[in-house]
């Protein structure tokens, strides 16, 4: 019963989408990812758990502030026994995670922490250029390896997250057919190609974001005024650098609306591809 209770709780959290995709090579990798968070002034739900590695929780924040903490520590004490040159790989946190969420259901007396992680980063290196890697960690202790999935409450809308799923894998078999045409030399890199994923990604969740606020009454004025508020979503964008902090450039672009998003995907493709 706790378990079935964990999964519903972990269900109802905060919308996540996520993208490994694959764009022209350049000097430092071919591999991209994008995330598409749902946007809250109330809790943050993207940590920061090593150089290079960030998570994503959806469920209880509690359980999710306890569960970054713990895999914070451990991807600290990985670094320390195998010495900052090897680096501490994202599969590496995904498998920890996974133990301890795992160890919870079978120790009796525990509660199972009501949490799916979503976790992304540097994966290691590929003939010197930086793999990144992207794991879907379930409460129950096992982990997915991914090249797109998605976390949260857009979950529970079975046709929406139907859509959602069918975009993302059609996002990810269109950078693939680019991939196969031998597009190595950096011409199209600058094609929008990113940014058309941004706004696909981040379009399907603004319309989920709109239809649960259309869908909440209250009788309170504070809620009454956000629901006029339109919705928003944050953005987070990784690439191998190995100029930058743990090999990997994050860009980020908080509380971006429908109005802004051609205008942010823009901008992203001109930073990422310049």
């Amino acid at each position: 019963m706790q378990l079935q209770y964990a999964q519903r709780a972990a269900q109802k959290g905060s919308t996540g989408l996520f993208l490994k995709l694959q764009v022209a090579h350049d000097t430092h990798g071919n591999e991209l990812i994008i995330a598409i968070v749902a946007s809250s002034k109330r809790s943050e739900s993207v940590y920061r758990i090593h150089d290079g590695i960030m998570a994503k929780m959806s469920g209880l924040h509690g359980d999710a502030r306890l569960l970054a903490h713990h895999l914070l520590a451990t991807a600290s004490r990985f670094n320390w026994n195998e010495g900052a040159s090897s680096g501490v790989s994202v599969k590496q946190v995904a498998n920890a995670c996974a133990e301890v969420q795992h160890s919870l259901t079978m120790r009796p007396g525990a509660r199972p922490l009501a949490v799916d992680a979503v976790l992304f980063g540097l994966d290691g290196l590929v003939e010197g250029k930086g793999r990144l890697g992207l794991y879907k960690c379930h409460l129950t202790g096992v982990v997915d390896e991914c090249h797109f999935c998605v976390v949260g409450d857009l979950c529970l809308d079975k046709m929406l997250y139907s859509d959602c799923v069918n975009e993302l894998e059609l996002l990810w078999n269109e950078s693939q057919m680019r991939q196969g045409d031998g597009d190595v030399d950096g011409e199209g890199m600058g094609n929008g190609s990113v940014s058309r994923a941004i706004t696909r990604m981040a379009t399907v969740l603004l319309k989920q974001r709109q239809t649960t606020q259309s869908t909440t009454s209250s009788d309170d004025k504070q809620h009454e005024q956000k629901e006029h508020e339109s919705p928003a979503v944050d953005i987070y964008i990784m690439k191998p650098n190995p100029k930058c902090r743990g090999g990997v450039q994050i860009s980020c672009a908080t509380c971006v609306r429908k109005e802004d998003l051609d205008h942010v995907g823009a901008l992203f493709e001109e930073e990422i591809f310049q």
